[in-house]
């Protein structure tokens, strides 16, 4: 009795249980996680019915109830039985880091399970969760605007703080939610010059998104026709241009907010000068002019702040009443920073978001004269950064263009200079191929050369160098690179020419059927004879071209006007004459056994094994051919005119 005592108290754990009964427990809370992951109501109901309490028990170490996770699974019927049972304070259950369970759906984007849960306690919406988010800046975060619209109205927003508000409007922003976006700038204007807890005001955000006004995210002509189909396959074309609609009358909004927002500084700065002056004038008698003057130049001088150069970079967050930024002036009055125009204009520049810099042109057509710390333009920060968009905007241009043209930065570059320098590794990455790459530098800088002055093209930059001697110590690396895969690619492809060469012509004296004793043909008046001929003929004549060409390949200086053309046009030329070689071969063959094979059904089976050939070569090479001619025969449409300025 005394041992079994003992050991009966040695599987007692601190809280008195057994070890036994813990294990039970924790048996039980495994089997209502896996139920409440998998939906089963019916497991769940069974282990609720012995021990209701089982409801409101965590089930995991992150102490989340089953409600958490059925509701981020988006098992509806199991949320909607488990309400049924559960009290209404353990609907509002937060696990350890704080979240409800409406946090978790609406992190998930599971509508109708928010609503179910909405309907028993219209409070859970404010209720913050991790790190003191709430669900509506969950969903919008995540970018689920069904769920974002139908959580808004249910949220207090009012008694947010200036900061949560901005990161929701921002998050909102970056999620491409633009419709409401609008409605939270429409409900408090000045949330539109609040920076977010990344240190970013609204409109910075829409600048730095490319996507944001426009949905083309093709660089050249077929690319934006294949780009056009494949939305019209992805998402309807009333929803694309809605969603440019909403980003349109977004900007204009956050624009217009910023304006109000200076204006009531300035109008508020009038009010505060006046009072001052009127002050010092009846103390020291100070005539009423220069009152007037003084309130003028202090309401200038909030402007001149709202507008200043880019160096104006890190303003300060702005916010209402209590929590405003201000700075204090020796007169006792105070400035407010806005967000200046130059700064979003070089934002959006190097984002390639062309849309929002017509946007902003529109509003202020000096924008184009101002350059960045580096004392470059928007369009030489569009050729250092390859975006097409945002250069072609240039072409636009008249007389302007030729100024911009002549910018040299603190380096000495002018902008011939930029094109010589490599491009960023994320827009080469968006080329396969070192080659394909190579060619695209090679035709930026022969574009950006036709630009500039014949001067330019020579000018030295501080450390000596020339744009083309800059082009060829940058691109050197790249250069052998496409050389190698070029090489590389014509010697296999060559090696299947010469043996198809080698075969047809061997062939070609070896007519199906033989001679007769004149020499002639005996199956010459069959009509199917004439096919072999033929088919030797094209066979030939194409792995000859195609032997010519890679050889050519293979030959080449490999300058830079060779990667530009001469080289694409002769992998092309060549790629395509192998597959009509290999076609031909295999018609002259098949030409021979059907001479054998009289049955229609031996004949099908025998063209359609025969026919699979060229069928596999053209998969096998679908992509490197489609790449060059892409990369080739696009890059015509790359470098135009969009009439997107005066428009």
């Amino acid at each position: 009795m005394g041992i079994f005592s003992s050991k009966h108290e040695m599987n007692l754990n601190q809280n008195g249980y057994s070890s036994s009964r813990h294990e039970r427990g924790q048996r039980t809370d495994m089997a209502l996680h896996r139920a409440a992951l998998k939906g089963d109501w019916n497991a769940a109901e069974e282990l609720l019915t012995r021990n209701r309490d089982l409801t409101k028990t965590a089930i995991t170490e992150g102490g989340e109830i089953a409600l958490h996770i059925a509701a981020v699974e988006g098992h509806e019927i199991f949320v909607s039985k488990l309400l049924e049972i559960m009290e209404k304070d353990d609907v509002a259950a937060q696990n350890a880091k704080g979240c409800t369970a409406l946090c978790f759906a609406a992190a998930a984007g599971h509508i109708e399970i928010a609503k179910l849960m909405l309907k028993e306690d219209a409070n859970l919406a404010n209720v913050k969760g991790d790190e003191g988010v709430w669900p509506l800046y969950m969903a919008a975060l995540q970018g689920f605007g069904e769920m974002a619209d139908f959580l808004y109205p249910c949220s207090n927003i009012e008694s947010w703080t200036l900061l949560e508000k901005a990161d929701l409007l921002t998050s909102a922003i970056d999620s491409e939610l633009y419709a409401l976006a609008e409605k939270i700038v429409c409900e408090d204007r000045t949330i539109a010059v609040t920076k977010d807890s990344n240190g970013e005001t609204p409109l910075q955000v829409l600048a730095r998104n490319p996507l944001a006004l426009s949905c083309d995210k093709g660089q050249g002509f077929w690319d934006k026709i294949i780009t056009k189909v494949l939305s019209y396959a992805t998402k309807s074309k009333t929803v694309e241009m809605k969603e440019k609609r909403d980003a349109h009358k977004l900007i204009a909004c956050l624009l217009d907010a910023v304006e109000s927002y200076a204006r009531d500084d300035i109008e508020a700065a009038r009010t505060e000068g006046a009072a001052v002056t009127e002050s010092a004038h009846a103390e020291a008698g100070t005539p009423a002019e220069s009152a007037h003057a003084q309130v003028v130049i202090l309401a200038e001088s909030i402007n001149i702040e709202r507008v200043e150069a880019f160096e104006s970079t890190h303003a300060e967050t702005i916010a209402p009443a209590e929590s405003t930024d201000t700075e204090s002036e020796n007169n006792g009055t105070t400035r407010v920073r806005v967000v200046d125009s130059s700064e979003l204009f070089f934002i959006a520049a190097e984002s390639g978001n062309d849309d929002f810099l017509v946007e902003l042109f529109n509003n202020d057509h000096n924008l184009l004269y101002k350059v960045n710390k580096d004392t470059h333009s928007i369009f030489h920060v569009a050729v250092l950064r390859r975006y097409v968009k945002v250069f072609n905007l240039m072409y636009e241009l008249g007389g302007i263009k030729d100024l911009l043209a002549t910018y040299v930065d603190n380096d000495g570059n002018n902008i011939l200079h930029l094109a010589g320098k490599l491009a960023p590794p994320n827009q080469l990455a968006g080329i396969p191929g070192a080659a394909w790459q190579m060619q695209r530098e090679v035709l930026w800088f022969k574009e950006v050369e036709k630009l500039v002055r014949p001067a330019s093209r020579h000018k030295k930059n501080k450390k000596g160098q020339t744009p083309h001697e800059l082009f060829v110590a940058e691109h050197k690396k790249l250069r052998a690179e496409g050389e190698k895969f070029m090489k590389q690619t014509a010697k296999s492809c060559m090696m299947v020419t010469m043996l198809i060469a080698t075969v047809v012509f061997t062939t070609a004296f070896t007519v199906p059927g033989g001679y007769n004793n004149s020499g002639v043909p005996i199956l010459e008046n069959q009509r199917m004879f004439m096919i072999f001929p033929v088919s030797e003929a094209v066979a030939t004549l194409s792995s000859l071209t195609s032997m010519l060409m890679f050889l050519s390949i293979l030959t080449s200086r490999y300058s830079d006007e060779d990667f530009l053309r001469a080289l694409p046009l002769w992998m092309v030329v060549g790629l395509s004459t192998l597959f009509f070689s290999i076609v031909a071969m295999m018609a002259a063959f098949c030409s021979c056994l059907l001479f054998f094979e009289h049955g229609w059904v031996a004949a099908t089976l025998l063209l359609a094994f025969f026919g699979s050939v060229p069928i596999m070569f053209v998969v096998l090479k679908y992509r490197l051919l489609i790449t060059i001619l892409r990369c080739t025969y696009s890059c015509t449409w790359l470098f135009r005119s969009h009439n997107k300025l005066h428009s």
